[in-house]
């Protein structure tokens, strides 16, 4: 790996790192499946997933995805059109600093005041389709800025039903330090 990038396949990194933005989506997207179809069965009286789907092959694929999400080092959000926050996992709820439970809660709370009608414009986009990855400034739980990477997905559970984003968050902080020390050393190298 250290080979190709000196010799200038810097793009190696970048499209692993889509790869396994790829693989997790699907990964959430098949749990959410499951999980928002065991969820409507149980508000109706039609018969629950498990006697549809017997639980010996429901189970494995369930606590496989799971297991994926949680233990992503990427934050990872399923976001309601609303900005609602349907799931939130572990490094999620780390890069924001926030004991509480992240479920049910607003994206818009991580948000800087002045920023969140650019927000609300992204999340508009995104659900349209817009899937460029982006930076933006989240605001931790202890008000402090998170600068990240954020790319999405649109998610359907089930033909007709609401859209989705499932939400992939790194931090950026350290790769936007070292480029703001770089252009500072760049900058003193050019006055000598």
């Amino acid at each position: 790996m250290r080979d190709a990038l000196s010799t200038g396949a810097t793009w190696i990194l970048p499209m692993m790192a889509l790869i396994f933005l790829a693989f997790v989506a699907i990964a959430v997207a098949c749990w959410r499946v499951v999980w928002l179809r065991a969820r409507a069965l149980a508000r109706t009286n039609s018969p629950t997933l498990s006697q549809i789907v017997p639980s010996a092959q429901l189970a494995p694929a369930e606590s496989c995805y799971r297991a994926m999400a949680e233990r992503s080092l990427e934050g990872i959000w399923l976001l309601a059109p609303d900005g609602r926050i349907e799931y939130g996992n572990a490094a999620m709820a780390n890069l924001l600093r926030c004991a509480d439970p992240l479920q049910g809660r607003s994206l818009f709370e991580f948000v800087f005041p002045e920023d969140i009608e650019l927000a609300r414009r992204r999340l508009e986009e995104r659900l349209g389709g817009e899937i460029s990855p982006t930076e933006f400034c989240l605001r931790r739980a202890d008000g402090t800025p998170l600068q990240a990477v954020i790319s999405t997905s649109v998610f359907c559970a089930d033909a007709g039903s609401e859209a989705s984003l499932i939400v992939f968050v790194s931090d950026a902080s350290e790769r936007i330090a070292m480029s703001d020390e770089l252009r500072r050393l760049n900058l003193e190298l050019g006055q000598r």
